[in-house]
């Protein structure tokens, strides 16, 4: 589990201060390119934590930092750390590519965790001047309670998506789509060594932006440098006969001194997609560097790699 530096805090108005000017030189340095594709679903357009997919994303339970902001908003609180994660992540062919940033502090103020994150997402045609095709742009603001200190956290996010459509014809212009939703989670320790999760997605419904509400569970067990996680996920209604539609993933997390690898599977809850991916990364105590690779495994699937740098302060 990743661990943040333990420097005396100057302050959580100029730690954030200087997390989001750092923040606003990332936003400049770092571009998507367009690609062709049919309408994509808001989630492929959006910029997560890179540590997660390497596993699979079975990361419910082990859940912390930037990454709960996505899989359990939970693991917020479960670990004191102050963290700016910048990602870009793409398909390797014709697919969508999506840049965010996120800033995690759980150190400033033992009393709570809070986070925030910008993404930015588009498909396009890179083959032609014309505009992105589909646009997506979300903000996401979190906040972590510790209930327990060091064995039980709640936390709550809350989203803003926004998703661009071109226009097809005279008859059928563009629109401009936008909602507002809210995660839920728990994240619990246990003697150290096992970890717990329960988490729900999209709790508020948009069917225009295809967001769906998810519950996840997730089991994690911590044997030295060795993270074994397992996460079971559900969406209501949306299974044959309108019951629950269910999926699972599993992934391993092995550190070697400062570097980090993962290898994980998941199955889609819908349609039963099935996903091998892979990890690897880079830690020090003031900076971090993630990469992860997707491969579904139906026949002409496109594969996606993603990337982080974090700096802890």
């Amino acid at each position: 589990m990743m661990l943040g530096t333990r420097r005396a805090a100057s302050g959580w108005i100029g730690r954030w201060g200087a997390g989001v000017a750092v923040a606003g030189g990332l936003f400049l340095a770092m571009a998507s390119p367009a690609l062709a594709l049919e309408p994509p679903q808001v989630g492929a357009m959006t910029a997560q934590s890179v540590r997660p997919d390497g596993v699979g994303g079975a990361f419910v339970a082990g859940a912390a930092g930037n990454g709960a902001l996505w899989s359990n908003a939970g693991g917020l609180a479960a670990v004191h750390l102050y963290a700016l994660e910048a990602t870009y992540g793409r398909a390797t062919e014709a697919g969508p590519s999506a840049w965010g940033v996120s800033i995690v502090d759980s150190k400033t103020n033992p009393a709570f965790a809070g986070g925030v994150s910008y993404s930015r997402g588009s498909v396009g045609d890179d083959t032609t001047a014309k505009q992105d095709d589909y646009a997506s742009q979300q903000i996401r603001l979190g906040l972590g309670l510790p209930l327990v200190e060091g064995a039980l956290t709640l936390g709550v996010t809350g989203s803003y998506t926004t998703l661009t459509t071109p226009k097809v014809s005279d008859d059928q212009p563009g629109s401009d789509l936008s909602s507002i939703s809210v995660d839920a989670g728990l994240h619990g320790v246990l003697g150290k060594v096992v970890l717990i999760g329960l988490t729900g997605r999209n709790l508020a419904e948009s069917e225009s932006l295809g967001l769906k509400r998810e519950v996840a569970a997730g089991l994690g067990l911590m044997f030295g440098p060795l993270l074994v996680s397992g996460a079971w996920e559900g969406r209501p209604e949306q299974g044959t006969d309108g019951v629950m539609a269910s999926g699972y993933a599993a992934g391993l997390e092995f550190t070697v001194e400062t570097v980090p690898l993962r290898v994980g599977f998941r199955q889609e809850p819908v349609g039963g997609g099935q996903t091998i991916t892979g990890g690897i990364g880079w830690r020090s105590r003031e900076s971090g560097l993630d990469l992860a690779f997707e491969q579904p495994l139906e026949k002409g699937a496109v594969s996606n790699i993603s990337v982080s740098m974090s700096v802890y302060l």
